[in-house]
């Protein structure tokens, strides 16, 4: 991704509706929100488990 918006994207692409924009690159989207999520969540969970041992 490139931090720009799916407006910007759409136009871009020139496609007429934004829900096709959202089709090619919405998946791609929650892909890399799903991989920073789980960054986050190994770096609130290590110190916890850390302390359980």
């Amino acid at each position: 991704m490139v931090g720009t918006s799916m407006g910007v994207r759409q136009k871009l692409m020139r496609h007429a509706q934004i829900a096709t924009t959202m089709n090619v690159y919405g998946d791609a989207m929650m892909e890399s929100k799903r991989a920073a999520n789980s960054k986050v969540v190994q770096m609130v969970l290590r110190p916890a488990l850390k302390e359980a041992k």
